[in-house]
């Protein structure tokens, strides 16, 4: 296979760029290559191109066009993700499991890669879709059980789904003149209005009590609201939401996760975001470090180490360098 490559986070591949008997051959090796397979060929003139990109975060968009052709996802079982597609054009056929569902243009497919669901797309005519892996450390213990998600269909009726229909429009016509360094403000608001839609979903589902799941929500909303407050803790979040203590650990000890432990690895988090930014790089790592609620840049620079396995200016230098 000979994909035009730029660099392993930002190539271009086109089958047109080889022989009709190559094609089908390394249409199939670069699928493979953003975790997709093509079992059937709907067509006799085959076509495709990607166009692939992966940012700071991780977070790896891929645009697909072809010729009519049937698509299933491959991830490996290592791989711990979320991912979404949105049909941008073309006539689609949905299955996931054994439910078949037709596709509206602008719909959102979602789920995990550590869900065992079998999820093919039939792609009846000519088409384009936009895909987007969000690797765990992004959306790590901002949903609960997050790789159980089973995968479904966003309809962008209104609301927030409308609104991420409309934002992965406008990122896929734009897609191709971004420059990889130019991605953190479309990472941030991604990952929040995708996380947004899912957490209707799926919060609720893993709590017995709906009341609990609805509270629990709440809080998290407020821990983001106020994850640079260095006084965000377990008494600050008891006051704000006018319950106990005990109750506030109650909802964490049913999400299995600490809260104290939660805060500190969202601002973990919200720091590691910002050193691997090069729009930050006029940051000093304590401005950083004091930006998102930690007061003593000492215990910064262990409990970052300790998440990361790396001190914060050597994962800043590495990260930078990748750009």
């Amino acid at each position: 296979m000979k994909p035009q490559t730029l660099n392993e986070n930002d190539w271009t591949f086109s089958t047109h760029n080889f022989e009709i008997t190559e094609q089908k051959n390394v249409w199939q090796n670069a699928m493979e290559k953003v975790f997709l397979s093509v079992p059937t060929y709907h067509s006799d003139n085959l076509s495709g191109e990607i166009n692939y990109k992966k940012t700071p975060l991780g977070l790896e968009f891929v645009m697909l066009s072809g010729s009519p052709q049937t698509i299933i996802g491959n991830y490996p079982d290592i791989t711990e993700s979320l991912w979404l597609a949105i049909i941008l054009e073309g006539e689609a056929e949905l299955k996931i499991n054994h439910e078949v569902l037709d596709l509206r243009n602008k719909n959102i497919l979602y789920g995990s890669s550590g869900n065992i669901d079998y999820v093919e797309l039939n792609m009846y005519s000519e088409f384009k879709i936009l895909t987007i892996e969000i690797p765990n450390t992004v959306f790590y213990k901002r949903l609960i059980n997050p790789l159980s998600i089973r995968a479904g269909v966003l309809e962008p009726n209104s609301g927030m789904s409308a609104l991420l229909s409309e934002f992965l429009q406008s990122i896929s016509k734009h897609i191709q003149h971004l420059k990889i360094d130019k991605f953190h403000a479309i990472e941030t608001s991604l990952t929040e209005l995708f996380l947004s839609n899912l957490s209707d979903k799926i919060t609720i589902q893993s709590f017995t009590n709906k009341t609990h799941a609805e509270s629990f929500k709440h809080v998290c909303h407020l821990i983001e609201e106020n994850i640079h407050n260095p006084a965000l803790n377990l008494t600050f979040l008891a006051q704000k939401n006018h319950v106990s203590t005990r109750y506030i650990q109650k909802l964490f000890n049913e999400a299995n996760l600490s809260i104290n432990q939660y805060i500190r690895e969202r601002r973990l988090e919200l720091c590691k975001r910002d050193l691997s930014n090069h729009m930050h790089q006029h940051l000093s790592i304590s401005e950083i470090c004091y930006r998102w609620g930690f007061n003593d840049l000492a215990y910064f620079s262990r409990v970052f180490s300790q998440y990361v396995g790396m001190c914060p200016s050597d994962y800043r230098n590495k990260a930078i360098q990748k750009i």
